[in-house]
Order: C-alpha cells, then structure tokens, then sequence
C-alpha cells in the first residue's frame, strides 16, 4: 500500500522526499592575522626587491634551433645574447629565403622582433618553432 500525500497533487510520498535542513546563523569569524608592529599604524606600504628573483643569465653566445612546422625542417645557429629576434629571423630567411611569413615563438609564447636574447632569459640552447597567424573570423 502507498501512501498518497494530499498537498502534493496525488503523487506518492517517496517521489518527493523531505528537504534537507539547512544550518542557521552567520559563520563563525575569522581569526585575525597579526601585524607587525611597524605596520599597525600605516595606511598603506609597498616592498622593494632587495635582489633579482631569477638567476643571471649565462653569459656568451647560446645556441639557436629553430624548427619548421610546416616542412619539418630545423636550422640551428649560434647567436650573441644581445642579438634581437629581427636579427635572428634575418639569419634563419638567409638559410630558408622561401618563406615569406615568419612569426616565431619560444616557450610557447610569441615573441616580438625587438626582444633581445638575453632578455628572454634563454639557457645555453633555446628553440624557437615558426607559426602562422590566422587574421579574421
């Protein structure tokens, strides 16, 4: 026998089950963090690196890959840490002069032609891989 539950337009009282009870009141209150004690009576402040975060780059010349997607090809090249991308993609059309688009990225991020070597923090060997841009919709 199934018991029909009258305020629920004849449907059985299993289809419907109870609602959860939800808890009631405000959360308990974070506790605070401590300051220090120069900061207590500050409205604001700022902090200064005392030293770079990331090692020096090696010094010397670093050697250069740079893979072809479309063709397969690589072309490798040793280049100055103050060279530029522009100089680099002049070196690598001079191996490859029938490219006629050339955008490069390295670390899976493109860079732009007047990025220098040494600040893209490169080890001893980097490669770079050609790809295409796709403008439109």
């Amino acid at each position: 026998m199934t018991f029909i539950h009258p305020e629920r337009n004849g449907f059985p009282a299993t289809f419907f089950p109870e609602p959860l009870q939800c808890p009631r009141g405000d959360p308990p209150l974070p506790v605070p963090e401590p300051f220090h004690p120069g900061l207590q009576s500050t409205s604001h402040f700022h902090l200064k690196a005392a030293r770079d975060a990331l090692p020096e780059p090696n010094k010397g010349p670093v050697l250069v890959s740079i893979v072809d997607g479309s063709k397969g090809k690589t072309v490798r090249m040793t280049l100055d840490r103050s060279a530029t991308v522009a100089e680099l993609k002049q070196k690598f059309l001079q191996q490859m002069p029938d490219l006629q688009w050339l955008s490069l990225s390295c670390n899976g991020k493109p860079v732009q032609e007047h990025d220098v070597l040494k600040d893209l923090r490169l080890g001893e060997k980097v490669t770079f891989v050609t790809f295409q841009r796709c403008h439109g919709g």
